[in-house]
């Protein structure tokens, strides 16, 4: 969350008011600094940055602090002087503010701003000052070589293909998908087709394309086939291996390191015959373009399927043909698959039907979340504990298999570009299940300065290219749209909002307020806003920063 804190305290200082132009003019100047080192892609899976950005948070948070402090105290000793006027209400108010945010009275420590020279504020600037000095010193060190920065590695991405391949209990509720996409593999166009499966993470879209690599009929059409896992931190080399040994016509295997060389031999291996391969879990055009070269096109009726949670990278790889986009699980479809997952081809006995179906509807019907709450259900096949799961799904996959289910999903929020990420951890102080305006959501984007300015583009209209971004990143649904085509709504998953829960926690952005005992959760030191809210009455709910 280093970047919008930096995006957000580069707005303060702008939007600060003459009083405070005694703030180090060279503090502006080293937050552009870090915001252009943020922006180069090339830096984001470095790891000795990613230890960096928690620093380069708290810092920012301190010296935003520091002078919306003293912004407040301005306003406040201002509207004391006309309080009089006003009437008792309005004084109540004031005092009520300053019992809350006592911080807001370091002016009476120092009657003028620049008393003596040196007041609170100005040496709480320079604190802040001399840290992101240490910062940019210790960014340098990484880009000029002197300190090792390993790329994050690709065994945790890798995962999420097999655990959801591991937990397959048959195909339910893709039997028109696996129809649609069976005549596109067999269909009598001669030209190489590109098809893609998108669809948010755990929605089944590996389990689709691994029911049709599988079908006997689609094995017998092609003369040769190749499964590879890209995930996000692939490696050309090895991407090139996999696909190389497994296309080979003696059915050997090759130990060439040289990646030219494994291109041309992947061309020669495939050139002439009729192929599938299947690039499963892609996550950049990059990967794509590595390799797309030498797919030959022999007028042979070949294939290749993607599957991506990124609407981007479909349209990249064949602007020409429709997107196979994978729809979540309607009520009895998820039951189906609850049930095979605890019972295989077994019936559930009949006392246990109407609490599983309960299980089954408030999982949303999201694949993964009922195949792991399934095999919590499998270890102890009892109505005590049905009920128990039943009363909060969410919390009881939490508590068991939440890490590698989190893991699974965190993985699209890791991979967002920083400017988004922000923007993605706000969804979570909306209420469950609740509708979002986007016109409501712009607003306040717009106002907790998430969104930096570019050139002359209004700040409104780059919040709508935020927002067109993380609908094509599977991460938010669109629910209405406007006559234009324009959205209007759009929701949030259930378990998605869990994630962003959990991650605004992590990085001190958001923090709940319980609505039945009224006090923070464990951890809600620091953080920049709480979300206070009735859980039953969601028209009811308040955003607070802090």
């Amino acid at each position: 969350m280093a970047y919008a804190a930096l995006v957000s305290l580069l707005q303060t200082l702008e939007e600060s008011p003459q009083p405070m132009q005694q703030i180090p003019s060279h503090l502006l100047e080293k937050v552009g600094r870090l915001l252009r080192i943020l922006d180069d892609p090339s830096r984001k899976n470095i790891l000795s940055i990613r230890d960096l950005e928690g620093k380069i948070r708290d810092a920012s948070f301190e010296a935003q602090d520091i002078i919306e402090s003293h912004i407040t105290a301005d306003q406040l000793e201002l509207s004391e002087s006309v309080s009089s006027g006003v009437g008792s209400c309005f004084c109540d108010i004031i005092s009520a503010l300053q019992n809350m945010f006592p911080v807001i009275h370091l002016r009476e420590t120092s009657t003028d701003f620049m008393d003596q020279g040196m007041n609170l504020e100005v040496r709480g600037l320079e604190r802040v000052i001399d840290e992101l000095d240490l910062i940019l010193e210790a960014l340098s060190k990484i880009k000029d070589g002197k300190e090792e920065a390993p790329e994050a590695g690709n065994s945790r991405a890798a995962g999420s293909s097999r655990f959801v391949a591991s937990n397959e209990s048959g195909l339910v509720g893709l039997d028109e998908d696996l129809m649609h996409l069976r005549d596109r593999l067999t269909g009598f166009s001669s030209n190489l087709d590109i098809i893609s499966i998108v669809g948010m993470g755990g929605i089944g879209k590996t389990t689709l394309a691994r029911n049709l690599y599988n079908d006997r009929l689609i094995e017998e059409r092609f003369d040769t086939r190749a499964w590879v896992v890209v995930s996000q931190d692939y490696s050309v080399q090895e991407l090139l291996m996999v696909l190389v040994n497994s296309t080979r016509r003696d059915g050997g295997e090759v130990d060439k390191k040289i990646v030219e060389e494994l291109k041309v031999s992947l061309h020669k291996n495939l050139k002439g015959r009729r192929y599938l391969i299947v690039m499963d879990d892609v996550w950049d055009t990059k990967a794509w373009d590595e390799v797309k070269r030498f797919f030959p096109d022999d007028n042979n009726s070949s294939r290749i399927i993607l599957t991506t949670r990124q609407s981007e990278v479909a349209m990249y790889a064949n602007p020409r043909s429709d997107i196979h986009r994978m729809n979540l699980l309607s009520v009895e479809p998820s039951w189906d698959l609850l049930r095979k997952t605890v019972f295989g081809q077994e019936d559930c006995p009949y006392a246990m039907k109407k609490i599983g179906r309960k299980i089954a509807k408030n999982c949303r019907g999201l694949p993964l979340a009922i195949i792991v709450i399934g095999g919590l259900l499998s270890r102890d096949i009892t109505e005590e504990n049905w009920k128990r799961i039943a009363q909060d799904v969410k919390s009881s996959i939490a508590k068991n298999d939440g890490d590698q289910f989190m893991e699974i999903l965190s993985l699209s929020y890791d991979f967002l570009p920083r400017h988004l990420k922000a923007c993605f951890l706000y969804m979570g102080v909306f209420p469950e299940d609740y509708e979002i305006f986007v016109s409501q959501l712009i607003k306040q984007w717009v106002a907790e300065g998430f969104i930096r300015p570019l050139h002359d583009e209004s700040l409104e209209g780059l919040a709508k290219d935020y927002l067109s971004d993380l609908i094509n990143r599977s991460l938010i649904e669109v629910r209405r749209r406007k006559h234009n085509g324009e959205v209007k709504t759009f929701i949030i998953h259930d378990m998605l909002r869990e994630l962003c829960l959990k991650k605004a926690q992590d990085e001190k952005f958001l923090q709940i307020v319980n609505s039945y005992s009224h006090v923070f959760t464990q951890g809600g030191n620091n953080h920049r806003r709480a979300n206070c809210g009735c859980l039953h009455q969601y028209s009811n709910f308040g955003i607070f920063k802090l």
